[in-house]
């Protein structure tokens, strides 16, 4: 599982400033304001990106960033550390939140041969045709049970079904750069089907 949060804190901080280079590992965090997922604008705050495994959320990759920086362009950051650390990238899924599901997160997943999942956001113009085609599945009966677990003595099933759907976005030029950070050349664009799940 790969995600980001906010750290506030209290204090100016009135030394700390931006890192020249925010994609240097060695980048110190710049102490800012900036969106606040702990509903606090009035703090400062620092970036925490975090990966962590299936079995028991050991957290095993992270840094902190600066508290301006957006999701993005750190989640690449965190994707291109996670292909350097594990030895077989393609036998692993990633799961992320919609904030992955941009064009350029999406061009680096599979520019590596990752395999993922993440939720589509609700303003994309393919998330009615995905919620159309997942409305019409589950019309003709229950959905395929994809995991069943006993929780406090009780069977608990999630159900769910894929439809392929075609998503294409230009990159721009913060996502081109994410590429060419890593290995081979950039892409204009990304086009590919992509597998929305609905359950």
């Amino acid at each position: 599982h790969l995600d980001t949060s906010t750290i506030s804190v209290h204090g100016q901080y009135q030394s700390s400033t931006p890192p020249a280079d925010p994609e240097e590992e060695s980048a110190v965090p710049h102490v800012t304001y900036g969106h606040s997922k702990a509903r606090r604008p009035d703090l400062k705050q620092v970036m925490l990106s975090l990966v962590a495994t299936s079995d028991g959320m050991v957290p095993f990759l992270g840094r902190v960033s600066s508290g301006n920086r957006s999701d993005p362009p750190e989640l690449r950051f965190t994707i291109r550390q996670l292909v350097d650390v594990l030895p077989s990238p393609a036998e692993s899924i990633l799961i992320a939140d919609c904030k992955a599901f941009c064009a350029g997160t999406l061009a680096l997943f599979e520019r590596h041969g990752l395999q993922y999942l993440t939720l589509m956001p609700r303003g994309l113009n393919v998330w009615d045709e995905a919620h159309a085609a997942g409305a019409a599945l589950a019309a003709k009966g229950p959905l395929p049970i994809l995991k069943s677990k006993r929780i406090e003595g009780e069977e608990v099933h999630w159900r769910g079904a894929s439809v392929t759907l075609t998503y294409e976005q230009e990159l721009d030029e913060q996502e081109l750069a994410d590429l060419d950070r890593s290995r081979g050349g950039a892409q204009q664009t990304s086009s590919r089907e992509r597998t929305a799940a609905d359950s």
